[in-house]
C-alpha cells in the first residue's frame, strides 16, 4: 500500500509539474519553446525539436505526455502529446535522425 501510495504522489508530482510547462513553455501551435514566456532579453523564442547529445525539450515532454496519459487515463494529456506530434511531424518525416527520441515517443504505445 506504501508503495501505491508513493507511485501516485509521484503521478501527481508529475501532473503538476507538466501543468508548469503547459503554462511556462507551450507554443499555441503545439510543442514546447526552449524558453519560458515575458523573457525580456529574447528575440525570438525558439523552439528546437532536434535531438543531440540531450534530447530537446519538446522530446522530453512527448515521453512525459505518453506516460502521464499511460498513468492517470487523462485523455488530455494524449491530446496534447497528439498536439505536440502534428506540429512536428514535417521535422520528423524530413530529419527524423535528428529526432531520435520525439519519434522514439511517436513511436511507443500509450
Amino acid at each position: 500500500m506504501i508503495q501505491a501510495l508513493l507511485a501516485l504522489r509521484e503521478v501527481d508530482e508529475a501532473a503538476r509539474l507538466a501543468a508548469q510547462v503547459e503554462q511556462r513553455f507551450a507554443a499555441p501551435q503545439g510543442g514546447y519553446f526552449d524558453s519560458t514566456t515575458g523573457d525580456p532579453h529574447l528575440l525570438v523564442r525558439v523552439r528546437s525539436l532536434g535531438d543531440g547529445a540531450m534530447p530537446s525539450g519538446s522530446s522530453v515532454m512527448a515521453h512525459n505526455l505518453r506516460l502521464l496519459a499511460q498513468h492517470t487515463g487523462n485523455p488530455a494529456y494524449t491530446e496534447r502529446l497528439n498536439r505536440l506530434l502534428a506540429a512536428s511531424s514535417i521535422v520528423l518525416s524530413q530529419t527524423n535522425l535528428q529526432a531520435v527520441w520525439l519519434l522514439d515517443a511517436a513511436q511507443s504505445p500509450s
